[in-house]
């Protein structure tokens, strides 16, 4: 083997790195899910939304990550979680999250008068539903409002693996 195949690999190698480390993180979500899912006789579901249009982010259709049939005992923990770590809306059981600004598309950290920017959480009886369209709090129709880019994504999964965690 000579020199330039090992850069070669190396450089497969780096290029693959990205998508295993997503695959890590999913299988440990589903890992942790599978538990409470035994614990709880719950279960999870991701469940693609027709989109309005698709997404110049993707080409992906609109998703939402829904967890469902959740214990009605469960119910006043998740939305103590919520009350404490994201901002109710002016809706009942809807709350918004804002991104950090390091999270933000080229496009949405140059528009200024549209930051901050955030997506919703909805409680209802037995479900909860985040979404992964990405919204300005100050503009409702703008280009800079799009589809989760992957590091949004995974921010948002993140985000409900910790209030997984709490119930």
């Amino acid at each position: 083997m000579n020199p330039l195949d090992i850069f070669w690999i190396s450089l497969i190698l780096i290029a693959l790195q990205p998508l295993f480390r997503q695959k890590v993180l999913e299988y440990a979500r589903r890992r942790l899910l599978a538990r409470l899912e035994k614990q709880r006789s719950s279960r999870e579901i991701i469940r693609p939304l027709a989109p309005a249009s698709p997404s110049k982010n993707q080409g992906e259709p609109m998703r939402q990550y829904l967890l469902d049939e959740i214990k009605r005992s469960d119910y006043s923990r998740l939305r103590d979680y919520l009350t404490e770590h994201a901002q109710a809306s002016g809706l009942q059981d809807i709350w918004w999250v804002d991104l950090p600004e390091d999270l933000l598309s080229p496009e949405q950290f140059d528009h200024q008068d549209c930051q901050p920017f955030r997506f919703a959480i909805e409680l209802g009886d037995d479900y909860l539903r985040i979404e992964f369209l990405i919204r300005s709090r100050n503009t409702m129709r703008c280009s800079c409002i799009d589809y989760a880019t992957r590091q949004q994504r995974d921010f948002i999964l993140a985000f409900a693996d910790r209030l997984v965690e709490t119930l």
